[in-house]
């Protein structure tokens, strides 16, 4: 940091990519929490790293750098959530649309059940104790979808450590289902 602010360039170029890469993680992170919103990860990904040059110019040497911006670039995210949750639509379910069909029917003919991947983020969100952040983030990917791959990339993680997390995960499920009263 002190290099940083004696204007070294090349020490604030090694910051900045390292803070890509945990503006990557929070953002991961945080998108679990932005299902009734517009966001993507690139959003919350751009709020967090936009967030190292903020706290870089109010940063006071002593204190430890990594929570200070940590701290900064959440406020953000959550600001900027709060300021762009989608307005809710009010349908009724019941109003005739095609042929006697109500808005209900035509929908459910239309759209697939996705009860099992509900069900598992309930199990998630009713016990975060359980799951850490990182989990959380990883799981939201996975039902979204993405090939393990693309999951290592957007988490800047090893494949390994992702085929890791999600036998971990499994284990989780069985522990609960098993365990459950």
């Amino acid at each position: 940091m002190i290099k940083i602010k004696q204007g070294d360039d090349w020490a604030q170029f090694l910051l900045f990519e390292k803070y890509r890469i945990y503006s990557n993680q929070l953002a991961a992170c945080y998108l679990v929490y932005c299902t009734d919103t517009t966001m993507t990860f690139d959003d919350l990904t751009a709020i967090c790293f936009s967030s190292v040059q903020t706290a870089l110019e109010h940063y006071e040497n002593g204190q430890s750098f990594y929570p200070y911006w940590k701290t900064i670039a959440i406020r953000n995210m959550v600001d900027y959530i709060k300021e762009y949750k989608k307005e809710p639509t009010h349908l009724s379910l019941d109003k005739d649309i095609v042929k006697g069909l109500t808005l209900h029917d035509v929908v459910s003919v239309n759209v697939p059940s996705n009860d099992l991947a509900f069900s598992l983020l309930l199990i998630v969100e009713k016990n975060p104790n359980d799951f850490s952040s990182f989990e959380k983030a990883f799981f939201n990917l996975y039902l979204q979808g993405y090939e393990m791959k693309d999951i290592s990339e957007i988490l800047s993680v090893s494949l390994t450590k992702s085929y890791r997390t999600l036998r971990k995960i499994i284990k989780k499920f069985r522990h609960f289902l098993i365990n459950k009263k």
